[in-house]
């Protein structure tokens, strides 16, 4: 009845995975060509003759021979059909072995719950028992319902905004946000592959900030040879040539009113020396930053992926020299806009920690987002030793690896 595939072909693979309500970028045939260093299989299942599961595989070698077998957020199936489930887990299995895996990891695409952020009410019940029992049977270790965005190679929390919830328009906050954005001057642009050195830099400011590596502009550039027109990358400008002069007449303005003012008008008179004072404040400072950064300022940049009915913000960087201005968020409504706009259903912000207390959630907080959270990470052992070692070098390996990145 069921028939595992191990060559299924990468253009089923995306005609399936798109299709699905457990789309996801990270099961799209593409993404197994982003690292060079990790080689795709692309899997599945068929029933009858029609394809019901697939699974991007991704294989990193390890010692002796041997490898990492690892699905982010897959596979994508219906995992309520556990004798699906329990089918695809066995070949997978038998199929790792004959490949010289040493261990397996999958990170399931199942969301076990969701809730609106800042609410403790959820959508729906929660419905894993059958699931969790499936994979036990199989042998596979569940590695435990994590908080922490670090314990997963992918977060177990992510903040989501769906389509449906902003229709009648975003969070009075997110609107008084993007006034104040559009008071300040600034330019959001939808940008290509030539625009990634000023990402580069954006992005550079978070990585200085949060003490942390993320990516060389090698991989964004792959990744638009890779995903083509489906890449959503936006920047945040200040002109500040514009805004010094608009500055300039605005204060220029204010000093005629004032000056104009009858003595019988002591209220409008304080209402105009405060204007005044705002007024100086923010031409003082883009005077400054105009010594630094010549005419043009670079604040913000968003770099999202539209994939089926979903769309990933995979990175987004910000200059806290100008942590003044409202940046970041019109550039993540601007790409919010543009996946609505295409049909994507939800807007993923990406990972936050399930305590939902720290800076990163409560910035996502403020587009209302629900938050879905995922089945966890379950790994199946071939080779005991390697993964003994694997598991506890792992954690000093990446510490070197970014104190090594931090003094390049």
């Amino acid at each position: 009845m069921y028939k595992f595939i191990t060559d299924l072909s990468p253009e089923k693979l995306d005609a399936f995975v798109e299709g699905h309500p457990a789309c996801h970028l990270l099961q799209s045939a593409a993404w197994g060509k982003v690292k060079e260093n990790w080689q795709p299989y692309y899997t599945g299942v068929e029933k009858d003759g029609k394809l019901v599961a697939t699974a991007l595989i991704l294989s990193r070698p390890l010692i002796f021979g041997s490898y990492f077998w690892y699905i982010p957020r897959g596979p994508i199936m219906d995992y309520k059909d556990t004798d699906l489930l329990k089918f695809y887990l066995g070949e997978l299995v038998k199929y790792s072995k004959k490949q010289s895996c040493a261990f397996l990891r999958i990170d399931s695409g199942y969301e076990r719950s969701m809730h609106r952020m800042g609410e403790s009410e959820p959508l729906f019940s929660i419905d894993d028992q059958a699931i969790l029992k499936a994979f036990k049977e199989e042998n596979f270790k569940h590695k435990g319902f994590t908080m922490e965005m670090h314990d997963t190679i992918q977060p177990r929390f992510v903040a989501s905004v769906y389509e449906e919830d902003i229709k009648k328009g975003y969070p009075k906050r997110i609107r008084r946000f993007l006034k104040e954005s559009n008071k300040n001057y600034v330019e959001i642009t939808k940008e290509g592959p030539e625009a990634l050195p000023d990402f580069m830099f954006v992005l550079s400011c978070t990585e200085e900030e949060k003490d942390i590596k993320l990516r060389n502009q090698e991989y964004f550039e792959r990744l638009f040879e890779l995903y083509g027109d489906k890449v959503q990358f936006y920047m945040a400008r200040l002109p500040l040539k514009k805004a010094v002069e608009a500055e300039s007449e605005k204060l220029k303005k204010l000093e005629e009113n004032l000056a104009n003012l009858p003595d019988s008008a002591p209220r409008r008179k304080i209402q105009l020396e405060e204007q005044m004072s705002s007024v100086r404040r923010f031409l003082e400072f883009f005077k400054e930053c105009q010594k630094e950064d010549d005419d043009e300022a670079l604040l913000a940049g968003c770099f999202a992926i539209n994939y089926g009915n979903n769309s990933e913000i995979l990175y987004a960087g910000m200059n806290r020299t100008y942590s003044k201005i409202t940046a970041q968020v019109p550039v993540f409504v601007e790409t919010m806009n543009e996946a609505f706009s295409k049909g994507a259903e939800k807007v993923s912000m990406g990972g936050i920690p399930g305590t939902e207390d720290d800076g990163l959630s409560r910035f996502k907080g403020f587009f209302s987002p629900r938050v879905i959270e995922y089945l966890g990470e379950f790994d199946y052992v071939h080779r005991p030793l390697i993964y003994t070692a694997v598991e506890k070098m792992l954690p000093v390996y990446s510490k070197i690896r970014k104190k090594l990145s931090r003094n390049k």
